[in-house]
């Protein structure tokens, strides 16, 4: 099944009715701990990323600063996920503050899709609008049954930097969408990245777009499709890819639902893209192209 968006109403009835669910929720530790949906288990993005390769600037291999997903089979997902009380089986719903949280709901949403969960659905408008409609919460840190999860790898939702950097110069290239800010996307930030820039040949479509005023809710597909690059064919493939591939698969889940078609992401993303100095990396809104 594709990706879906539920609401909050949707998600209340669905635990009212007691169906096969699980709900996920990103958000820290303290605040989960504070107030949370009803039956919630918490999973952090961070978890799940491979460690970088040594000799790269020390702040890169905090939590956070390094998006490559580990390889599923040798970190031990299935376990670990198990453990959590995650079921692969069951309708898998994923919040967390929408705008505010820079796509953590979809990072995990896209890497539990990835890993092969057949029914995931991000709550349109994240835990803030669940407490906007009155619904129930809970708090503290509830003792979960453990889940059971089969792996079945999507590899037509993932794209490593090997292959994005071959089908670039191919006649598979695909319509690359850079989905950080505008500032981001011409090289004004940030410090610790090993080189600022982008990919060459990217369309920008910032994170931030795709919400509506309220910062909660996304835009309608009608307001999305405004946003599509010119060059957007719907027969072409798509990338995402923002920072640490967070952003990134928000977005290409989000297209995904509202066009039908499996977006790939680019996990690596920026910072595994810019530490390979063989790899071309453009700067400024010329587009001009600095690969040193």
């Amino acid at each position: 099944m594709p990706v879906t968006l539920i609401t909050p109403v949707e998600l209340h009835q669905a635990i009212t009715e007691q169906r096969a669910l699980t709900v996920i929720d990103c958000r820290s530790q303290t605040v989960f701990s504070e107030c949370h949906i009803p039956g919630a288990v918490r999973v952090d993005w961070e978890d799940w990323c491979e460690k970088p390769k040594r000799g790269i600037k020390e702040i890169l291999t905090s939590p956070g600063y390094w998006g490559t997903l580990a390889d599923p089979q040798k970190a031990n997902f299935v376990e670990r996920l198990e453990t959590l009380g995650v079921r692969s089986n069951s309708h898998i719903v994923v919040y967390a503050d929408a705008k505010a949280s820079k796509g953590r709901e979809g990072r995990v949403a896209w890497m539990l899709a990835y890993l092969g969960a057949p029914n995931v659905s991000l709550l349109n408008g994240g835990f803030p609008a669940w407490v906007d409609a009155g619904l129930p919460v809970e708090t503290g840190n509830a003792t979960n049954p453990r889940g059971s999860f089969a792996l079945d790898l999507q590899p037509q939702r993932r794209c490593t930097t090997q292959e994005l950097a071959k089908r670039l110069s191919s006649d598979e290239r695909p319509i690359l969408i850079d989905t950080r800010s505008p500032k981001e996307f011409d090289g004004h930030l940030f410090w610790y990245q090993p080189r600022t820039g982008r990919i060459p040949g990217s369309r920008l479509l910032p994170f931030d777009s795709v919400f509506q005023p309220d910062g909660k809710h996304f835009v309608s597909s009608a307001d999305y499709a405004k946003l599509l690059p010119e060059s957007y064919d719907g027969n072409k493939s798509v990338a995402t890819y923002c920072e640490v591939g967070v952003r990134a698969a928000t977005v290409a889940l989000l297209h995904e639902i509202y066009t039908g078609r499996v977006t790939q992401v680019y996990d690596g993303s920026m910072m595994e893209w810019s530490i390979n100095t063989r790899l071309p990396v453009e700067r400024g809104s010329e587009h001009h192209s600095e690969s040193k």
